[in-house]
């Protein structure tokens, strides 16, 4: 592994002044005041085994360490708001820290001062590199059905931040053959690029993209164009079985672009404006599917809108560890955070409807101690056509974190779901993909849902050979959904279980690996008395 100290001359291109010639570091409030302007930017970036580290020196760390492909200094160095010459400002070290974090390929990023001269700032960018070449295959089962997945991905492909990705995936839908490539930084610039191509068992398709985003919270401007195509076959569930099934072609079209006046007061407000256009088209299944065609089809449907959105949100993020993820550092968003898009569709601009087409998001969160968090969250999306709503959905959920037993977790969610005259192909579902542990998947149907959780999450500390950190959980599940067929109407479900957390510290795959036992309280005779979950999961 390349050292430290070289890693600092080869990014500053001289020896940096021995610390006893140097003031010493004032609070970063001062050095603000004091109108003080950055100086060098030392990039440190860390393989995957720190083998200075008696405990890291583990058989086979040097040979991984040979093995990786460390990020180039120039990806980092692109990625950060502040460059030399800049004045300090440490709410820039912080926001460029955050996104950093964002990216999968690096496990621990620290922005910081580390030195003043009494006019410039020396500023240290510590980044440790994950292993991002992973040859994967993984098992999922949840509601009674499996789930594999073999990749071969890497997310930093030699060392440039760039993503490629071949894989096969199996679930209860389809087989899929996928490949991906993902440029987050287009030619050293801010532009985000992404392509997929996919070929499945009932269809498969692509997917494109430039855009280039409101990267910071002081951008100025964003502009992207979108567009996709594919073809699938899609299913109706009542009790957690097929019900229907019918062929669904999808193509989309957008193009969009903002502006905003920046940070100011500590508050972002954005504008942005854009064409949308989506056909879906159905069609009876292909009769070497096995099932019959279906009796009632979708309807095929154009939306074709420009559309303004409005989004306002306030600089206020809190950094902590052991939340939702283990032993990683999580920059959450206490907000609040809004937003609203409302367009308007016309068979002037390509629809077959006339109709206004909402979609809005609203979140924030409260600290109220040390101890305490609570996460609120609401959704409305929908269409207004031919005097009334159609497709509409609205979702309400709250999410609270207490700290208990030590550094211990008790978590309790809500969530709920609303719709009217949901479009055919669309459906409301509970089960055992979707938060009712103990149940099959998508066994109750309708459009209305509620769903409680509260769980005990135990961060345990335990760390083997450094390389997985591990935790576990006591869980109970209540749920049930309205207005479904009236066979599938059975009222209220429950469940308890205890359950494994594994997440590994060393790879790219920012997961939380979990193994679940469930037992359902009063089911049916129908259901299984214990429903075992095998899943990779983005939170605890």
């Amino acid at each position: 592994m390349i050292g430290p100290l070289l890693i600092v001359l080869l990014a500053s291109g001289a020896t940096p002044a021995p610390p006893s010639s140097l003031p010493p570091l004032p609070p970063v409030a001062q050095l603000e005041r004091a109108g003080a302007t950055i100086g060098e930017v030392r990039i440190v970036i860390g393989n995957v085994f720190d083998v200075g580290d008696p405990r890291e020196r583990l058989p086979g760390a040097r040979l991984v360490n040979r093995l990786h492909r460390s990020t180039r200094r120039e990806v980092i160095a692109e990625r950060l708001l502040f460059r030399t010459g800049d004045r300090f400002d440490h709410r820039l070290l912080d926001e460029s820290a955050r996104l950093l974090r964002t990216d999968r390929s690096l496990r621990e990023v620290e922005v910081r001062p580390v030195a003043w001269d009494g006019e410039h700032v020396t500023v240290e960018v510590d980044a440790k590199d994950a292993w991002t070449l992973n040859l994967a295959a993984s098992y999922g089962h949840a509601g009674g059905a499996n789930s594999t997945r073999f990749a071969l991905e890497d997310l930093n492909f030699l060392g440039t931040g760039k993503r490629v990705l071949i894989e096969r995936s199996d679930d209860v839908d389809r087989a899929t053959t996928r490949l991906g490539y993902t440029d987050p930084a287009l030619f050293g610039s801010r532009v985000r690029f992404i392509a997929d191509y996919s070929q499945a068992s009932d269809g498969g398709g692509w997917d494109f993209s430039v855009e280039r985003p409101f990267y910071e919270l002081d951008a100025r401007w964003s502009a992207g164009v979108e567009a996709a195509s594919g073809d699938r076959i899609d299913s109706l569930y009542v009790l957690g079985h097929i019900a229907d099934r019918f062929a669904h072609s999808v193509d989309r079209f957008e193009l969009r672009g903002g502006t905003s006046t920046g940070l100011i007061a500590g508050r972002v407000t954005r504008w942005s404006a854009g064409y949308t256009w989506q056909r879906d088209r159905f069609a009876p299944e292909d009769a070497a599917g096995g099932l019959a065609a279906t009796a009632t089809l979708p309807p095929d449907r154009t939306l074709a809108y420009p559309w303004l959105a409005w989004e306002w949100q306030r600089d206020d993020f809190l950094k902590t560890q052991n939340l939702d993820q283990m032993g990683r550092v999580e920059d959450l968003h206490l907000g609040p955070r809004l937003y609203a898009r409302l367009g308007l569709a016309s068979p002037a601009v390509g629809a077959d409807r006339t109709a206004l087409v909402f979609d809005s998001t609203a979140a924030t969160a409260l600290a109220p101690s040390r101890r305490g968090l609570l996460r609120l969250d609401a959704a409305a999306n929908g269409r207004w056509e031919e005097g009334g709503l159609a497709n509409a959905l609205l979702h309400g959920g709250a999410h609270a974190y207490w700290r208990d037993f030590g550094d211990n977790e008790l978590y309790a969610a809500i969530n709920g779901d609303l719709a009217h005259a949901l479009d055919p192909d669309h459906q409301i579902t509970l089960g055992g993909d979707s938060g009712l542990r103990g149940y099959p998947l998508r066994y109750q149907t309708g459009d209305a849902l509620l769903l409680l959780t509260v769980e005990q999450r135990v961060f345990t500390g335990w760390y083997p050979l450094r390389l997985t950190w591990v935790g576990a959980a006591a869980f109970y599940d209540l749920g049930r959904v309205w207005g479904g067929p009236s066979d599938a109407a059975r009222g209220w479900l429950q469940d308890v279980g205890l359950g494994l957390r594994f997440t590994p510290s060393r790879t790219s795959r920012v997961a939380v690996i979990h193994f679940d036992l469930a037992m359902p309280l009063g089911a049916p005779a129908d259901v299984k008395h214990l429903q075992w979950l095998v899943r990779s999961k983005s939170t605890f």
